[in-house]
């Protein structure tokens, strides 16, 4: 019989960003290996408590988003399984969870993927919490997998031996999707939750400096911070035609947009290793995003053409830059395509968790 591992932190399948993807797919790649049991939100998916997909969900019912919702959501799937079901391993995905592994660990043994140590910019007020969280992870985890390079190089400096780095991946889409819009040239901005670290207000006030005349489409979640919200939105009147659709959960129509886009600008002020970044990679077009450290890890001046993190100044040069000289950016998307092909295929990653995955078992 295959073993059986409960993953929690996901929230919902199926996935349309972030932390979900990366789990999803490493799901997708060994369910054939082992009995996946998906501990879900009603706020987060569609799905019912079921099987789907070939591996098993349990879906709680919550009717708001929300940190008290998550917690609760937490413990739900603490209680489930320690009292409920029978597994032989965790799968723990966020650091922002880790106040459950000393509970988990009474029965379990327990991965835990972190996604990025202290990320939470919409959450800059609990920072001392998370401290905490990153103490309790750090000690009671039994692996702690990274998929930032920055991280693994701190867990290292503080001593932390039961650490692996594995990056994130793609599965190349190798399609050309249809033109949802009703035509391809415009600047696209995307990311699942856009608040301030995304960066989403800096690309809109180079491109104000700029006077840019052409079309500008921005896609993702606006409603993280009321603040944010109004700030990009009063920003993009002052351009000529900027258009915001919203979170697009849909694969078609999200490739869509990312594979017409003539550029994606992505100014994030910190990243442990962007799907968002791979995805577009994977789908060959341009990209100017941030100097973070996550970036230059993930991607090279070859790859990408790189913007200083909080210099508009900077930004209004490079988005010029590019607009003058596509033939150039074109030349480093494939650059940057060809690397996804050697490093960052699903199915190769993916082998990475299994090693984990039975060393432990």
């Amino acid at each position: 019989m295959k073993k059986r591992i409960a993953v929690i932190g996901l929230k919902g399948l199926p996935a349309f960003g972030g932390a979900a993807s990366v789990g999803e797919n490493i799901i997708e790649q060994l369910k054939d290996k082992y009995d996946f049991t998906v501990y879900s939100i009603s706020t987060h998916t569609t799905c019912k408590n079921s099987d789907y997909n070939n591996y098993h969900q349990i879906v709680f019912d919550h009717k708001k988003k929300g940190g008290f919702s998550t917690l609760l959501y937490y413990f739900k799937s603490v209680f489930h399984v320690l009292f409920k079901n029978k597994y032989d391993l965790i799968h723990l995905h966020h650091n922002a969870a880790s106040f459950l592994i000393p509970i988990l660990r009474i029965k379990y043994k327990v991965v835990l993927t972190t996604h990025g140590l202290h990320t939470e910019e919409k959450f800059n007020y609990l920072k001392y919490v998370y401290k905490i969280f990153d103490w309790m992870f750090l000690r009671f985890s039994n692996v702690i997998t990274t998929v930032s390079k920055e991280d693994f190089i701190k867990l290292s400096n503080l001593g932390i031996r039961h650490r692996v780095f594995i990056p994130n991946g793609i599965i190349m889409p190798n399609k050309i999707y249809p033109l949802f819009e009703k035509e391809n040239h415009y600047i696209l901005f995307a990311a699942g939750r856009i608040y301030e670290g995304k960066g989403c207000h800096i690309m809109l006030e180079a491109l104000i400096r700029m006077n840019y005349p052409g079309r500008v489409i921005i896609a993702g979640d606006l409603d993280q911070k009321i603040e944010h919200k109004d700030k990009v939105l009063n920003l993009a009147k002052q351009l000529a035609n900027v258009r915001y659709v919203g979170m697009i959960k849909d694969k078609e129509i999200l490739y869509s947009l990312i594979q017409n886009a003539k550029l994606f600008i992505y100014p994030s002020q910190k990243e442990a290793m962007s799907m968002m970044l791979l995805e577009v990679s994977s789908l060959k077009t341009p990209i100017i995003c941030s100097d973070c450290q996550g970036n230059k890890d993930l991607f090279s001046d070859d790859e990408v053409l790189f913007a200083e993190k909080d210099n508009i100044l900077n930004w209004k040069t490079k988005i010029e830059w590019a607009l003058n000289n596509i033939d150039e950016m074109k030349k480093k998307s494939n650059m940057a395509y060809n690397k996804l092909l050697k490093e960052h295929l699903w199915q190769n990653i993916a082998e990475q968790y299994e090693v984990v995955f039975n060393n432990l078992l």
